[in-house]
């Protein structure tokens, strides 16, 4: 049985976990994967296991397996150079995003007129957002009063409790002293 793990990233562990790397892929809408892994690994046909499920799952794929354990500069270059010749960049990077709001700000740019006359339409939309967002709020209100106005009264009934018992205490122990003083005295 797979665990799933979310930390920065999502590792899953366990009977199963490889099995769940096609379906979490999927999910997040890459194309074509990246598979990092040192000679060893594909030696033995512990990376295979991994990209036999890509295979099945129909998922492109391409392999860097030149990692060296303490890798060098130039190793890391090379990994890098490698990630970039497999094009394995999903559509959401950092960099697509970048392009996608130059291109929306572009046009915003050209139909500034349009958003111009729409934005009291947003803004009065934004407004009714917020209404709904706070049309309860008289009913948090009253209901915070009255667990408030509870805990007070319970506040005050443990003071008064606490009073009490001090004032018996306090009585207990003078009249200890009064027995002790007429012990004392009757002797």
């Amino acid at each position: 049985m797979a665990n799933r793990f979310v930390l920065n990233t999502i590792s899953y562990h366990g009977s199963g976990a490889i099995k769940e790397i096609p379906g979490e892929l999927q999910r997040r809408g890459y194309k074509k994967i990246f598979v990092c892994s040192d000679p060893d690994l594909v030696k033995f046909g512990v990376t295979a296991k991994v990209t036999d499920e890509l295979d099945a799952a129909g998922i492109a794929w391409s392999l860097y397996s030149e990692i060296k354990p303490n890798p060098t500069i130039q190793n890391v270059k090379d990994g890098v150079e490698a990630f970039k010749a497999a094009e394995a960049l999903p559509e959401d990077t950092f960099s697509h995003q970048v392009a996608k709001k130059k291109t929306v700000k572009k046009l915003v740019n050209e139909k500034s007129k349009y958003i111009r006359s729409v934005k009291p339409l947003l803004d009065a939309r934004r407004q009714l957002t917020e209404k709904e967002n706070y049309a309860h709020l008289d009913d948090i209100r009253e209901r915070y009063n009255d667990a408030k106005a509870h805990t007070d009264a319970e506040y005050e009934a443990r003071r008064i409790e606490i009073e009490r018992l001090e004032e018996e205490r306090m009585a207990d122990i003078e009249r200890r002293k009064q027995e002790r003083m007429a012990k004392k005295n009757g002797k």
